[in-house]
């Protein structure tokens, strides 16, 4: 709920006054409650002031003063918050109590006719109150009163019914409801436990045994076409189903993997429906045919979002859409009305007391057993039956299969409780019909709240009980029709006797068990290989006829043509007992811990199988228990030995020798054991066999030619045994889930063998011999290397050999998904969409004709969610147990047919694998052990073998390559041991990944770089330091893995390279590095070759001048300081970036040159240089575009790109899923495209001829544009390893670490630091900022200088002097290293007091550096202009000590003229007295006149404010005068003249007119003048 639909929800309510009930309301989202707060506090306000109307929400609206809020909570509930205080204020708080068990249920007892109620109510209590304290503490217990509630609804309803229970007293009759009550969810131990508390509380109870004869055929029925096994236990819990759905609307059946709770829930449809003669609907989009038909919708709830289920508002147009589960409903709902009504409402209220098991049923009344037409009713509401019929009309079954949290559960509880309705987000409600029932398959409920479990019958599956031999009997019947029923005996009998054995001697063992797999996935297993061989037996001359034997007598030429069995069938019983075995030893060994050393090395002694002989079963527990030092599958050797020692035909005796019972396999063709070994060829024919199958190319393709052998597969024992159990598994119609630790290469195994078996079977039946060829790997077109293979054919025991034909029918397709922990079960459902038809309307698959199989890379990664759910993983258990999944757009169910899963899982030590049991129940899990050395060493003698002969090396380089592959895996051994991963160094990741870039390196050379011993251990030396002490941490490490590098020197090169010295120092001081870069290409070259760098000095200036031409091309300007470590970095990142599908981790803290080495590096591997452009609302579409734009230039132009992503880059988690598909390999983008960009991506492709040929097709030219992605497009991450984010990145995204080569970014050492600072003083020019001004000094007139003492500021120095400053100058770098490296040692000191992280990178460095010539040029500035201003001052002080002796000599000459001024100066000042008195007296008058002139003005003032006063008062009278005069015309002029006698006022006007004008001022005047 948002705020928006409760807003809506409020506007309603006040408006109509009405009061509305919000249950549970504390499991709205704290952000919403905020909200809501205000919006109740405005209606609050509004309803206290009386107010008719207010405005809420933008809007106005009326207020009915009747209007109420209440709510309801389960405070300190699983997914509930805590109300905000300004909410809380809103409501008054009514605290629920405890209420009186006793008085309700006396209460409830007597309204439903009980006598006895007072006595019997006290001991229910009693009864309910000790089974919570004395029971086990189970999730699904629940001993409410809502659980009291549903015994005492059991209880009425059969007290009502007199017709069958008039007979009973109210004792029994209420023991008998809550036997039928509670007894379902008990667990096997607590069922005694609870029996006895009835018995102390009622003493005298009887029991009574319902006749349950009709409805228990029709399940034994249903169990028997189904082709089930006929138990007591399921049938028992099938009725208890039966019977908690009449009381109980919800019902969660509660119960392990393999307990039985689908197959009841189905068995009990098909029960039900036989007795209406219809049949059940499971996932039919349809409504059913007929009104009696049961229908079931079966939904896991984890594997659609919350707002897919229940539904969800658009987010533009806020319109409303119903989820999956809300659509199911719905339609539940409107099938249910429609078949009411077409059956005229035959099941009313008043239909009610029907439903339940009864001992007078009318259809056991019913002499044929069939039910009559009025009989086919059921009750209308849970609950509220009476035990009479048990037909059912219309049910409609929603199955909710998965796990249940309250993230959704909660939702449910309208639905369950007795409301009965689903309210759904937008304020609908949707009633669920009487006839419908929610059910829930859950396997746990830890984490359901006490108000979910209250709401729903309960009924416990118990897997112990039901166990293994029911899957068994029916997998019996898929066995071939022609296999002869002495042999199903057989298999029947073994079955029985060995699968108990074998699955305790696995519990012994759990601690050798990476992936605790249920048991009936190994039976599953072991069923499947069983059934794949007799499949192949069947369709290949079949199991043989004892009448139709061959005679002695026969032609042997006849008798080659048919099989062992077609020969012999009387050995058809020991065939079958060599076969079990293997199929035994397979399924159960799979699951075991081990290692392939067991297959290259004897049993460490027989003595200790010997000593277990004659020991039972539980005896073996107890010694296998007790020696945890045995891994788990040499004990398991130990134990089938032991236990397979029987008499013939059930004991096999294994080929004498001390192997191990994984060493040998069945061979179909002889009916023999045989060694696995003898399939391997050895590593040196197998190395020498391919002189003829490649051409010599040259050194130009020699790097191409390393790619091919390294992506080329080798064989090993490991790889071949794989081979035949996964087809064996395939053709079995099993789901295989290899397992095993990581980078041991089960991604690539099974990649090969699954490619291998889509070109052809493994079993090549047009051979007529088993296809080894295909098993192993090799040519089959090789003679002499058949002829070797062959020999392992010659069986241990003498029979006779002929070829035996077989084989398979199947074509298979493959799609392929890496799976890490962003995975959602949204992209699981669309990466099933994206490779599967349209086959029907709501059919889907592959093409017909042919099977899809989906390869799951890492299918344990996914993040569990709070409450421990996967949905990806709950995808994948709904779609192999449902055989489809739901279309998220139109809700409809969709089937798939012909598609099986093949997956991979990496287990880490004793790390459980988080992979839900009910999901692993469905796949055969074969655990792939560790390569072993010899395996290694195999691999890596073969792929250095085939190289150094196909390039032509000299013959000296290709005796060295066991003595490299010896030592390379004793150097990768020890830094197993030394150098594991913890929480700091989370990279220090060392596998098979490792071993691939370790030989990858190693063929890099050409054989013209290549031509001695010496300079194969020099290359040994380089690339081990590259590949494993590249990603070390610290200098102690580092040093600890020379020790270790020359310790494998030592003991396998001392021979060989007699020129080297092998110790720590030599080897370090030797710096050995290797380059393509260094050395210019001749004319005749196109192709760099990697080569050791002669000259570190040499390099330096190689580099520069590169930078040079980089800042030039670029624009740009780096200036890189080539110290020893910046040096190794590039060449370490040129390196990775010239390897085909090599990627680079820059691990370091940000400011040690990642980003820089990155761009540089680029550069000299031509390749081109991109970032991601990271703008504001940047997304994932954005980013998968900006991808695609690469991808495209490297796919269809073939061009070399470099992605550079910081972490700052890495916006969204999401972004990592993008990042290792492009990392993880071209299989895993291909989606990223649609239809049209694949058109334009291949008509491109089309028009370059240089990238496809011209004759491919467009699936050859997609497969190119994807090749060549992979092998053009190299990613760098730079990421700190400080933080959460790398750590992150490594558990959920394995593959981007697997796949990468890691550049650890350590502190640089002093010796950088000194030349950093040397070389930033340099180019700075330090020596120009403080260089000697040549300023002369300033001199007298004579020339002599002034003052000496401000010589210095002229800036003369003394030699001295000069020496001092150029001593200082050169202390200034080391001074700068030296204040580095205290603060880091005083940041070290406070981490250890304060346990608190600083870091000091060398960004930080460089900024002192920059930062002191900043300050230094700052005072040069300043010392500089204070020195121009004190020269300035000294001139011209100069130049007023020239200008005050010039005006000295002046006033000397002018003395005379002087003292005559002076003179006259005196006489004129005596005139001056004299004339004063004058002047006084003149003053004087001056001032009387003054003071006359001043009254004067005033009286002149105040005559003129009296003239403005009087004109202010004339104005008025002037204004209107002016405005009469305006409106004077001619006319009115005119009529004035023809007065004779004009008015008195007129005359006076007239007559002052003519005083203006200064004439006579009379009328005849003024006539004339207005004239």
């Amino acid at each position: 709920l948002d705020y928006k639909m409760l807003a809506r929800f409020f506007s309603g309510l006040t408006q109509s006054g009405s009061w509305c009930c919000f249950d549970e309301f504390n499991r709205i989202d704290l952000e919403v409650l905020s909200v809501v707060a205000q919006q109740l506090q405005i209606l609050k306000r509004a309803k206290d002031a009386h107010l008719s109307r207010c405005v809420f929400e933008g809007h106005e609206i009326r207020v009915n003063p009747t209007c109420g809020f209440f709510i309801t909570m389960n405070p300190g509930y699983a997914g509930r918050v805590e109300l905000p205080d300004n909410l809380k204020s809103l409501f008054r708080p009514v605290a629920m109590t405890i209420p009186d068990f006793g008085l309700i249920i006396e209460v409830i007892l007597f309204a439903e006719g009980f006598l006895s109620a007072g006595c019997l109510s006290s001991k229910l209590v009693q009864l309910y109150l000790l089974a919570s304290r004395q029971l086990s503490q189970q999730h699904h217990y629940d001993f409410g009163l809502r659980a009291i509630k549903a015994v005492l609804q059991v209880a009425g309803e059969m007290r009502r019914n007199k017709a069958s229970y008039s007979h009973i007293d109210d004792t029994t009759l209420l023991l008998q409801a809550v036997f039928d009550a509670s007894l379902p969810k008990f667990i096997a131990e607590d069922v005694p436990l609870f029996m006895g508390i009835i018995e102390d509380l009622f003493p005298n109870y009887r029991k009574v045994e319902e006749d349950t004869t009709v409805l228990k055929n029709a399940i034994q029925d249903a169990l028997r076409e189904q082709l089930l096994l006929v138990t007591e236990s399921q049938v028992a819990k099938t009725l208890q189903l039966y019977n908690t759905m009449l009381v109980r609307h919800g019902v969660m059946q509660v119960g392990g993997t393999s307990g039985g709770k689908t197959t009841s829930r189905t068995i009990l449809a098909h029960a039900l429906a036989k007795l209406n003669n219809t049949q059940p609907l499971f996932n039919q989009n349809t409504p059913p045919a007929s009104n009696d038909a049961i229908k079931c919708m079966t939904l896991n709830p984890k594997c659609v979002s919350l707002e897919k289920l229940y539904g969800q508002f658009d987010k533009d147009s806020y319109e409303w859409s119903d989820g999956i589960l809300a659509t199911i409903i719905r339609r539940f709902a409107k099938e249910s009305v429609s078949s009411h009504l077409e059956g005229g409402g035959a099941s009313s209220r008043g239909n009610t007391a029907k439903g339940r098991v009864s001992t007078k049923s009318r259809i056991n009344s019913n002499k044929s057993g069939a039910p009559t037409p009025d009989d086919r009713s059921l009750s209308d509401t849970p609950g509220s039956t009476t035990k009479s019929d048990i037909t059912v009309n219309n049910w409609k079954w929603l199955v909710l299969d998965g796990p249940v949290d309250p993230v959704w559960v909660e939702n449910l509880n309208t639905v369950l409780d007795d409301t009965r309705t689903l309210c759904l987000a937008n304020g609908e409600r949707v009633p669920l019909l009487p006839r419908m029932r929610v059910m829930f398959e859950v396997d746990d409920l830890s984490f359901a709240s006490p108000a979910t479990i209250s709401r729903c019958g309960m009924v416990y599956m118990d897997p112990v009980q039901l166990g293994w031999r029911p899957y068994v009997e029916r997998w019996k019947h898929d066995l071939p029709s022609n296999f002869p029923k002495n042999g199903r005996n057989f298999i029947t009998t073994v079955l029985e006797m060995s699968v108990d054995a074998g699955l305790e001697f696995l519990k012994t063992q759990t601690g050798q068990i990476p992936v605790h797999v249920p048991d009936i996935s190994i039976v599953r297993t072991l069923c499947s290989l069983i059934l794949a061989h007799l499949n192949i037996v069947s369709e290949n001359g079949g199991f043989g006829d004892l009448a139709e034997a061959v005679s002695s007598s026969e032609d042997l030429g006849a008798a080659k043509n048919k099989t062992l069995l077609q020969r012999h069938p009387a050995q058809l019983l020991s065939f079958l007992s060599k076969m079990y075995l293997f199929c035994y030893i397979t399924a159960f060994g799979s699951v075991l811990e081990g290692d392939s050393d067991m297959d290259d090395s004897n049993l460490e002694s027989h003595d200790s199988h010997s000593a277990l002989a004659g020991h039972t079963k539980q005896s073996l527990t107890k010694i296998f228990g007790s020696q945890p030092e045995i891994s788990g599958q040499a004990s398991f050797d130990l134990f089938v030995r032991d236990f397979f020692d029987l008499p013939a035909p059930f004991g096999v005796r294994l080929p004498s020798g001390m192997k191990s019972v994984f060493c040998y396999y069945f061979d179909i063709d002889t009916g023999l054991f045989s060694q696995w070994d003898c399939l391997l060829p050895q590593t040196n024919s197998y190395v020498e066999d391919v002189k003829t199958g490649f051409e010599h190319t040259g050194g130009s393709s020699a790097l191409a030619n390393a790619w091919k052998e390294v992506d080329m597969p080798i064989p090993t024992l490991d790889s071949i045994r794989l081979a035949r159990v996964i087809e064996l598994l395939l053709l079995g119609n099993a789901k295989i889930l290899l397992c095993g630790h990581a980078g041991i290469g089960k991604s690539v195994v099974l990649d090969a063998i699954l490619k291998r078996i889509k070109k052809k079977s493994l079993f090549d039946k047009n051979r007529g011999e088993i296809n080894l060829y295909d098993i192993a790997g090799l040519p089959a077109a090789n003679s002499a290397l058949a002829d070797n293979i062959q020999e392992w054919i010659k069986p241990d025991m003498e029979a006779e050999q002929d070829d035996y034909l077989f084989g398979s029918k199947k074509e298979f397709i493959f799609a392929r998904m890496l799976m890490n922990g962003q995975t959602t079960a949204e992209n699981v459902q669309a990466f099933f969409e994206r490779n599967v038809i349209k086959l029907g309307r709501d059919l889907m698959g592959p093409p017909i004709g042919k099977t899809l199989v989906m390869f799951m890379e890492d299918v344990n990664m996914p993040l569990q969610e709070q409450y421990g759910a996967q949905p990806p993983l709950e995808f994948l258990r709904q779609f192999i147990g449902n055989d489809g999944f739901y279309d998220i757009n139109r809700y409809n169910w969709k089937s798939v047919d012909e598609v099986t899963i093949v997956g991979t899982c990496t287990v880490s030590g004793r790390v459980p694998v988080n992979i839900p049991s009910r999901l692993l129940q469905y796949f055969s899990v074969v655990n792939m052990p560790t390569p072993s050395q010899a395996t290694t060493q195999h691999i890596l003698e073969a792929k250095l073998g085939r190289y150094y002969i196909i390039n032509s090396f000299p013959e000296d380089v290709q005796r060295t390559v066991e003595s490299l592959c010896t030592a390379g895996l004793y150097l990768y051994q020890q830094v197993l041991v030394n150098f594991k991963p913890k929480p700091s160094r989370l990279h220090y990741m060392f596998n098979m990944h490792t071993l691939r870039q370790f030989y990858l390196g190693m063929m890099s050379c050409t054989a013209a770089d290549l031509t001695s011993q010496d300079a194969v251990v020099r290359l040994y030396v380089h690339e081990t330091t590259r590949v494993y002490c590249d990603k070390l941490a610290d200098e102690a490490e580092k040093d600890k893995f020379i020790g270790y590098l020359v310790d494998s020197m030592q003991k396998y090169f001392k021979e060989l390279a007699t020129k080297m010295v092998f110790t720590k120092r030599h080897v370090t001081e030797a710096r050995i590095m290797f380059a393509d870069f260094h050395i210019q290409l001749s004319s005749e070259e196109t192709v760099r070759r990697y080569r050791i760098v002669p000259d570190g000095k040499q390099l330096i200036q190689t580099l520069t001048d590169l930078q040079n031409r980089f800042n030039v091309s670029e624009s740009e300007d780096y200036r890189l300081v080539f110290f020893y470590d910046a040096v190794q970095h590039l060449l370490r990142l040129v390196r990775a970036l010239r390897h085909k599908g090599l990627h680079v981790i820059q691990l370091g803290v940000g400011g040690t040159g990642r980003a820089s080495s990155a761009r540089l590096s680029t550069y000299i591997a031509q390749s081109s240089y991109h970032e991601l452009n990271i703008r504001r609302n940047y997304t994932l579409l954005d980013l998968r575009d900006d991808l695609k734009t690469i991808l495209i230039k490297c796919g269809s132009q073939k061009k070399l790109c470099t992605l550079f992503i910081s972490e700052l880059h890495i916006l969204q988690d999401e972004f990592m899923v993008d990042i290792e598909a492009l990392m993880g390999g071209h299989n895993h983008i291909e989606h990223w495209f649609d239809n049209e960009e694949k058109e334009y991506i291949i008509s491109a492709m089309k028009n370059r001829q240089d990238t496809v040929h011209e004759n491919s097709s467009n699936s050859q030219i997609w497969a190119t544009f994807l090749s060549n992605i992979q092998a053009c497009l190299h990613i760098v991450i730079s990421i700190s390893p400080t933080g959460n984010n790398f750590k992150r990145y490594c558990r959920m995204h394995p593959t981007v670490l697997a796949n990468s080569f890691v550049d650890f970014y350590s502190e640089w050492p002093q010796a950088a630091l000194l030349a950093v600072a040397s070389t930033f003083f340099k180019q700075n020019q330090l020596d120009k900022i403080i260089a000697n001004t040549k300023t002369a000094a300033p001199t007298s007139s004579k020339g002599e200088i002034l003052n000496p003492a401000l010589i210095r500021a002229y800036g003369h120095m003394s030699e001295e002097e000069r020496d001092q400053f150029k001593a200082i100058k050169d202390k200034l770098a080391p001074v700068c290293v030296q204040l580095h490296m205290f603060v880091q040692t005083v940041i070290a000191e406070y981490k250890a007091k304060a346990n608190r992280h600083f870091h000091i990178t060398p960004s930080s460095y460089l900024e002192l550096l920059q930062h002191f010539v900043t300050m230094l040029k700052k005072q040069n500035k300043h010392l500089s202009t204070s020195r121009q201003r004190l020269v300035n001052g000294i001139k011209a002080l100069n130049m007023s000590s020239s200008m005050i002796e010039r005006m000295s000599e002046e006033l000397i000459a002018l003395e005379p003229q002087l003292e005559h001024k002076a003179k006259l100066t005196q006489q004129l000042m005596k005139k001056l007295e004299e004339e004063k008195v004058t002047v006084d007296l003149t003053k004087q008058n001056v001032s009387k006149e003054e003071g006359a002139v001043n009254r004067e003005n005033i009286r002149i003032g105040k005559i003129a404010a009296e003239a403005e006063s009087d004109l202010a008062a004339a104005l008025p009278s002037l204004e209107h005068a002016i405005e009469a005069l305006d409106a004077l015309d001619k006319q009115d002029i005119s009529e004035i003249r023809v007065y004779n006698s004009p008015p008195e006022m007129v005359r006076k006007v007239m007559e002052a007119v003519c005083v203006l004008l200064k004439e006579k001022p009379n009328w005849t005047v003024a006539k004339q003048l207005l004239g």
